[in-house]
């Protein structure tokens, strides 16, 4: 039962450590990123992402959406906090740096460069996505999912390592 309890107790506290690292490296990277990079795409001339994606070109739409995306944040979390929790034992071994790569793989590169769906700034994106969808907008994307891997690992290690890891 203790073992149970220990385990419960890791799990909450990988869950909300990584909820805070993936909403912080959300809001702190994709957000701006997407104001200064990439809204041109959504809503500019022409509305590149818009032949595929809801965006705010779609009105009421777009703000029925807009009530479902602070959710969809923490489910996606959850998920990735779940997966993490399985790897405790391994993870706690790891060192600050590792921590750091393991974030990034998860979200950079399983999360975003070899996703399956065809989609700006996937593997499966550049091969399928008609030409309008550049090399260039592909890059802008990807590196923006970099980045907010990269941010999302250095706080997630910090908080792992400072919180987790002395339970015993």
């Amino acid at each position: 039962m203790e073992y149970m309890k220990m385990n419960a107790q890791v799990q909450l506290r990988i869950s909300l450590i990584y909820l805070i690292c993936h909403l912080l490296s959300y809001f702190f990277i994709s957000i701006p990123y997407y104001h200064l990079f990439l809204k041109e795409f959504y809503i500019g001339n022409p509305p590149v992402f818009s032949s595929f994606l809801v965006t705010e070109l779609d009105g009421n739409l777009w703000q029925e959406r807009m009530l479902y995306f602070f959710p969809v944040q923490m489910i996606s979390a959850l998920l990735g906090s779940l997966f993490l929790g399985m790897l405790y034992d391994y993870l706690q071994r790891l060192s600050y740096a590792k921590l750091i790569l393991i974030i990034f793989w998860m979200k950079a590169i399983l999360g975003g460069l070899v996703a399956v769906p065809p989609s700006p700034g996937t593997l499966e994106g550049f091969l399928f996505l008609r030409s309008e969808f550049s090399v260039g907008i592909q890059l802008l994307v990807f590196s923006e999912i970099c980045f907010q891997a990269t941010v999302c690992g250095v706080l997630f290690g910090f908080l792992f390592k400072r919180y987790v890891t002395k339970i015993q």
